[in-house]
This record gives C-alpha cells, structure tokens and sequence, in this order.
C-alpha cells in the first residue's frame, strides 16, 4: 500500500482469540501476470483449506519496521502488568486491509510457523507498531500507544 494512513483497516482486538494449538501456516512466493512491464510477487499463506495473500513488498517493508525485542540472557522478563490478549494468527492474513490495535498491547502467536508465514504475517500488521519477540513469557506493557507483538521461535529466522 503506498499509503499507510488511508489504508484500511481492522482492529486485532476484533479478530478471534487464540483457541489451542493453531495449525501450520505455509508460504510460498507466487508471482502475479506481468501488467505494463511491471510483476508483483505476493506471498500465499495457506490454511484450513484456504489460501490468503499479502504483498512481498509489503511485507518486506513491515519486516523492515518491526521493532526488535531480545530477552537478555539469565536475565527473567519483567512481571506483567495485566494478561496479555493473543489474537489467533490465522485470522490475521484474512482480515481486511491492515491489522492494528489502538491501545494496550496484543500478542500474535508466530512461534513454529513458516518463515515465509510470518514475513506475510508482517506484511499484514499495521507497521507502526509491530515488536518482534523471541518465544516464552512475555512481559505486557501498561499504558502508551498500542503495540502488536508477534512471538517467533527465532528473531535471528525473522532477519532472514
């Protein structure tokens, strides 16, 4: 989307909660017809017997503006100041336009997915607001401006 702030959006707060183990997602890359000289890769996420698609570019441009959150070795997360809300993560490639949260902050379970998966997975987030943490308890924040955390197995696998 070349504009950000015009573009739609649904609030993860009004997508499903994570209920148990969510399926796989699988990625692959698929490139559409060329139009005008120009061919636009978009990456398929599939699941439950149905496929959704997110842009390469964009989601090349939500990995690149999703903030990075290491857990310091030894030492424990802070206490969490409320339990965290965890938004199923096979909605979120199926919602319209873009996913965002207003306040608070919402957890989207990525751990053990594809990595293609969750690089269609960003490309879906509002950017703005998206951390990349590391699986394992979480600390939420209190107050500020909204935040949508993605868990992954591995932040090194997201920088691929």
């Amino acid at each position: 989307m070349e504009d950000y702030y015009a573009a739609p959006r649904t609030l993860v707060e009004d997508l499903p909660a994570t209920a148990g183990t969510p399926e796989r997602l699988t990625g692959r890359v698929v490139a559409g017809p060329a139009v005008d000289g120009t061919r636009t890769a978009r990456i398929e996420v599939a699941h439950d017997g149905t496929a959704a698609r997110a842009d390469l570019g964009q989601a090349l441009r939500g990995h690149r503006f999703a903030h990075r959150e290491e857990a310091a070795e030894g030492t424990p997360p802070p206490p969490a100041a409320g339990a965290a809300r965890t938004a199923d993560v096979r909605a979120v490639p199926d919602a319209p336009g873009l996913v965002w949260t207003r306040d608070g902050e919402v957890a989207v379970d990525a751990t053990g997915q594809d990595d293609l998966a969750v690089l269609a997975l960003l490309g879906r987030l509002y950017p703005e607001t998206v951390v990349l943490r590391p699986a394992g308890p979480a600390a939420v924040s209190s107050g500020g401006p909204g935040r949508l955390v993605v868990h992954v197995t591995d932040l090194g696998a997201a920088e691929r």
